[in-house]
């Protein structure tokens, strides 16, 4: 099996206590069948314990989140106690693999990491280079696919690879230039863009808020949107060529499942879109929930930030997914 992962994925590491935001808050946490076993046989008070927050429903076993919105597991530091009692064996299989995220066609697999990881937008935004990729074999033995498929899926994988290398290579042109040279441009009124928002699964409160403040404040926000460019030019294109990169290797991938283009340009205009009204918004003035000086220069922490709170909301929900792809 042919396997393709960025770069960075090999240097990943969990920000463990230094997190900003836990992934062991704000959403349940699935068990699967492998972890419900073990934990059953668990012994002693801590087995107990597991057990007596394992909750079952419509055939799904997962651990509820507290009235607090936690993982049961999280400590006051931050720490997960099932990983500090047991090791990290007894982990459930979500929380050994976030924020990784698998695809495997046939003979093909792309790994992935999400930026709702805040670990993550560090090594993607912090990195001055461009985004490379690795290649990996692997001697797993997996579905078979027929001539024609093999030809598909490899037209599908160019049309990736070519998008991105145009959107890193071509640096002389406006991202907006590149996104169209690599067909992956798709132009929509910002109005419209909030009437998506505004339909989304709320998965991050905080994200929720913002973008609830950006639909109350569109104009002004739009106002701002020169200042933000003069100030930032260099910067945003720096981050928005690695968000598109990032979203790009992403979603391409889902023309195997539907071969519209059209859903994969929506996807990455809309999420372009939405991160840097969420950016405008912040250096304006009118994110709520926060004390920053309206039209303080954003920093690199800022684009980790809001990337972040934006995938949470958007990458981890097959409904929000489909609203951005216009389904």
């Amino acid at each position: 099996m042919l396997i393709e992962y960025p770069e960075y994925y090999n240097r990943f590491s969990c920000l463990k206590d230094e997190c900003p935001d836990t992934c062991c808050k704000g959403w349940e946490v699935d068990i699967d069948e492998e972890s419900r076993q073990y934990y059953m046989q668990v012994p002693g008070p801590f087995g107990e314990r597991l057990r007596s927050h394992m909750t079952q429903e419509d055939g799904e076993c997962f651990f509820a989140m507290t009235k607090e919105g936690n993982c049961p597991f999280l400590d006051k530091k931050g720490l997960c106690e099932m990983y500090t009692a047991l090791g990290e064996e007894s982990l459930c299989r979500v929380c050994t693999e976030y924020p990784r995220y698998y695809m495997e066609i046939g003979n093909y697999e792309q790994i992935d990491m999400s930026l709702s990881c805040p670990a993550l937008g560090k090594l993607l935004f912090e990195d001055e280079g461009h985004v490379l990729y690795e290649r990996a074999e692997d001697e797993g033995i997996a579905e078979e696919l027929s001539e024609e498929e093999e030809e598909r899926l490899a037209g599908i994988l160019d049309l990736r690879d070519e998008a991105i290398m145009i959107l890193q290579g071509k640096t002389d042109l406006p991202l907006k230039e590149r996104l169209k040279e690599a067909d992956l441009f798709y132009e929509e009124d910002d109005r419209a863009l909030m009437e998506t928002a505004a339909r989304f699964e709320i998965l991050s409160s905080r994200c929720a808020g913002i973008l609830d403040g950006i639909s109350a404040n569109l104009e002004g926000i739009r106002q701002a949107e020169e200042q933000f460019d003069r100030i930032h030019g260099e910067k945003y294109d720096t981050w928005f060529t690695k968000l598109s990169v990032y979203l790009t290797w992403r979603y391409m991938i889902d023309l195997w499942f539907n071969g519209d283009k059209e859903e994969i340009r929506r996807m990455i205009s809309r999420s372009l879109r939405l991160i840097k009204l969420m950016c405008i918004s912040r250096f304006a003035g009118y994110e709520p929930e926060t004390d920053r000086v309206p039209g303080a220069f954003l920093e690199t922490a800022d684009i980790i930030d809001l990337a972040h709170y934006y995938s949470k909301q958007v990458e981890h929900s097959d409904e929000n997914v489909s609203f951005m792809k216009g389904l």
